[in-house]
C-alpha cells in the first residue's frame, strides 16, 4: 500500500511539475509575444514620425519655393515699373526744358499743365517705391497702383507735350 501512495504522490508531483513548466512556457510565450507587438508597435510610430517629418520638410521646400517665385515675380514687376517711370520722367524732363523757354498765353499754359505731370510723378513715384519692402501678398494691390499710377503720369506728360506744340 506504501507503494502505491508513494506512487500516486510521485505521479501527482510530477503532474504537478509538467503543469508548472507548461504554464512557465506559456507565460514565456505571452512574454516573447508582447515584446515582438511592443516592437511592431515602435517600429510603426518610427515610420510615422519619419513620413510626417518627410511631409513637414516638403511643405517648407514648397513654401520656400513659392516665397522665391514670388520675390521675383515682384522683383521683375518692379523693374517692369522704374523702367516705364524712367521713360516717362526722360520726356516729362525734356518738356519742362521746353516749357522754361515758353513765353506768353503757351507759357501759362503750360505751367497748369506741368503741375499736373508733377502731381502724377509724385504718385507714380510713391507706387513704384511701395514694391521695395512689399510682402508678397500685396503685390498684385500695389502693381494695379502702380500701373494705374505710371499711366496716368505718361497721360499727363503726353498732355504737357499737346500744350508745348
Amino acid at each position: 500500500m506504501r507503494t502505491i501512495i508513494f506512487a500516486a504522490a510521485v505521479m501527482l508531483a510530477t503532474g504537478c511539475g509538467n503543469k508548472k513548466e507548461e504554464a512557465a512556457k506559456e507565460a514565456q510565450k505571452a512574454s516573447e509575444k508582447a515584446v515582438e507587438l511592443q516592437k511592431e508597435a515602435t517600429d510603426k510610430a518610427a515610420e510615422a514620425a519619419k513620413a510626417t517629418q518627410e511631409a513637414a520638410d516638403k511643405a517648407v521646400a514648397a513654401t520656400a519655393a513659392a516665397a522665391a517665385d514670388a520675390t521675383k515675380v515682384m522683383a521683375d514687376a518692379q523693374t517692369v515699373a522704374q523702367s516705364k517711370w524712367d521713360e516717362v520722367e526722360r520726356k516729362a524732363a525734356a518738356l519742362r526744358e521746353k516749357a522754361a523757354k515758353a513765353t506768353g498765353a503757351k507759357k501759362k499754359n503750360a505751367e497748369a499743365a506741368m503741375a499736373e505731370v508733377e502731381t502724377r510723378a509724385a504718385a507714380a513715384k510713391a507706387s513704384v517705391g511701395r514694391y521695395t519692402g512689399a510682402a508678397a501678398a500685396d503685390m498684385t494691390a500695389i502693381k494695379t497702383q502702380a500701373d494705374a499710377d505710371l499711366a496716368a503720369y505718361s497721360a499727363a506728360v503726353d498732355n504737357f507735350d499737346k500744350t508745348l506744340n
